[in-house]
């Protein structure tokens, strides 16, 4: 009776064994590096990633930003600075040789970043946040480029277990340098599936093309990412895609992108704060179309519905921009929709915001009943 009576504590302690377990393997599965701190980096190199590496899924890799390059001189002779320089020495041993003025710095967090990525014998998504391109400021200093030496070696050992990759570049950084970017030192092919592209403001740098060409090689390459990426500089996108999102491009061709979606088996397009020009908001409608899933978020309706009428659609979403200035979807439009795809389409839902507040849904869905259409409209806020 004395077990029975300790049973349910004993089963209790039980599961919330498992949960912890749990919630500290899940806690790993993503792991953040900031490039500019070496106590963070010496700690995680030395005492956590040999036990846990092979739990991480993620990695974000934070770049060294303006802040930290504009620090380094000031900080650099601090006696918290030097104790943790001392202590990584220790940690690294000679595999650093002697160098010059600050570019230990770079040296040092160049070992521990490969040494922690070592340790991540299970990485399958790489993101890389790049706020400045230290390949400048390492040349005044003659110091060693971006990309290159221990990291870049880890990298190549890993890389090709990455399914995933997101690339972000901001502030003054320049990622299409020849030596300097991230992207074009790092080797995705050939197993990356899906890649991310995401600068800072609206542009086609010099180089890009070269940089594109190389990475879009991918033969496994089937979902691509772009913000801020001018489509309209003659981008030549891969020739295999299936699943398209562009964001952040304010004055979109509708030719341009159709005769990306109609040269590429394009089944799944998310567009994503957007705007199109008045003179191309109705009457186009490319043949061809092989979208299924739709999703759409952008600052106007502009993007006519019509556009997509030879697409066999199947899910359908149309989301109001959070930064307001959505002009409202009528009912009458919605039906027309719904009816034009009733032979595909198995789910439409739509932001309320993009309604009239008089707007009556369950009106909208009588009315596809009495046409015979199994399909509903459904509102999400």
């Amino acid at each position: 009776m004395a077990g029975a009576a300790h049973a349910p504590l004993a089963l209790e302690h039980s599961f919330i064994s498992v949960r912890v377990q749990l919630n500290y393997s899940l806690a790993w599965q993503t792991l953040r590096l900031r490039a500019a701190d070496t106590e963070s980096l010496l700690e995680l190199a030395r005492d956590w990633v040999p036990r846990y590496g092979t739990r991480v899924k993620t990695l974000v890799l934070v770049w060294w930003t303006q802040d930290d390059i504009g620090d380094l001189r000031r900080i650099s002779r601090t006696p918290e600075r030097q104790q943790a320089i001392d202590a990584a020495k220790r940690f690294i041993g000679p595999e650093i040789p002697p160098a010059p003025d600050l570019n230990i710095f770079f040296k040092q967090h160049d070992a521990l970043i490969a040494t922690i990525l070592r340790a991540c014998s299970n990485l399958v998504e790489l993101k890389v946040i790049q706020e400045t391109d230290t390949t400048h400021f390492a040349r005044r200093n003659e110091g060693i480029e971006l990309w290159v030496g221990l990291t870049k070696a880890a990298l190549q050992q890993i890389i090709g277990r990455i399914a995933s990759a997101d690339l972000f570049f901001e502030g003054n950084s320049t990622p299409f340098e020849s030596s300097g970017g991230a992207i074009g030192s790092l080797n995705l092919v050939p197993n990356v599936k899906h890649l991310g592209v995401h600068l800072g403001c609206l542009a086609f740098p010099a180089g890009m093309h070269g940089l594109f060409d190389a990475v879009f090689a991918a033969q496994q390459l089937l979902s691509l990412e772009l913000h801020n990426v001018d489509i309209a500089a003659g981008l030549d996108l891969p020739h295999h895609l299936t699943t398209l999102i562009l964001s952040g491009i304010p004055d979109l061709n509708l030719r341009q992108l159709a005769n990306i979606l109609t040269s590429r088996p394009v089944v799944s397009l998310c567009l994503r704060a957007f705007s199109i020009s008045d003179d191309q908001t109705s009457g186009y409608s490319p043949g061809n179309l092989q979208i299924e899933q739709l999703s759409i978020s952008g600052s106007t309706p502009s993007m006519p519905l019509e556009f997509f009428d030879s697409a066999p659609l199947k899910i359908v979403e149309l989301v109001a921009s959070r930064r307001g200035g959505s002009d409202l979807i009528s009912p009458e439009r919605v039906v027309a929709f719904v009816k034009k795809h009733r032979k595909t389409l198995l789910s439409f839902k739509i932001d309320r915001a993009l309604l009239a507040p008089s707007a009556d849904v369950s009106a909208i869905n009588r009315s596809l009943e009495e046409e015979g259409i199994s399909v509903r409209v459904v509102t999400v806020e």
